[in-house]
């Protein structure tokens, strides 16, 4: 039933919470590439474990004490263009959150060959429901494809047609190749799901 509403075909995982499923893509990740690291946002939430830990960062008190995280994890700002963490105005800025990724982190310390993904909440919940500009999933899908980079969706919060299509990244027209559902998929019940591509799976 996934299958015909999901955006693409996939296989799936199924687990008990949001994040077992954001763990699960992470291996997932990892073992269709081949590659270690990952790239997420800062103002984004995945989980309480070591893994999901590394790439939360709504409030330093869910880390305090708990060092060290996940290893090979880079985090850079959340598209928020009403208040820019990088002072810039929209649209004279030509989407600069994406061209830092790609100009200074993959540039500068971050071997872009070794990227396995790039993962984030389409809509960033407890930092506020912030909700990036139109080109900016498009514009990160181009960079991802440069360098073969997966792109993976923490739909766990806002997917299951809460944003009023299935998946809240539909809204940019972007297919990833990684979801993760829960909370709303079950109704309640203590279900969660990772969803990759059929051939990222196999």
């Amino acid at each position: 039933r996934l299958n015909k509403i999901m955006q693409m075909q996939c296989k799936y995982f199924f687990a008990n919470s949001g994040t077992e499923a954001n763990e699960a893509a992470f291996k997932i990740a990892r073992h269709f590439t081949k590659r270690q690291l990952f790239i997420g946002f800062i103002d984004s939430f995945h989980g309480r474990t070591f893994g999901t830990m590394a790439f939360s960062s709504t409030s330093p008190a869910q880390r305090r004490h708990f060092h060290p995280l996940m290893p090979g994890v880079t985090l850079v700002p959340y598209p928020y263009c009403y208040r820019c963490p990088y002072k810039l105005e929209y649209p004279d800025c030509n989407l600069w959150c994406v061209d830092f990724i790609d100009e200074w982190v993959l540039q500068k310390f971050v071997p872009p060959e070794e990227v396995a993904g790039f993962f984030f909440e389409p809509i960033a919940g407890e930092a506020g429901y912030i909700v990036p500009p139109p080109e900016f999933f498009p514009k990160l899908k181009r960079l991802a494809d440069k360098y073969g980079i997966l792109m993976i969706a923490d739909e766990v919060k806002v997917g299951c047609g809460r944003t009023g299509k299935f998946l809240a990244i539909e809204h940019w027209n972007v297919v990833p190749d990684i979801v993760t559902l829960g909370k709303a998929i079950a109704g309640g019940l203590p279900l969660s799901v990772a969803a990759p591509r059929k051939d990222v799976m196999d």
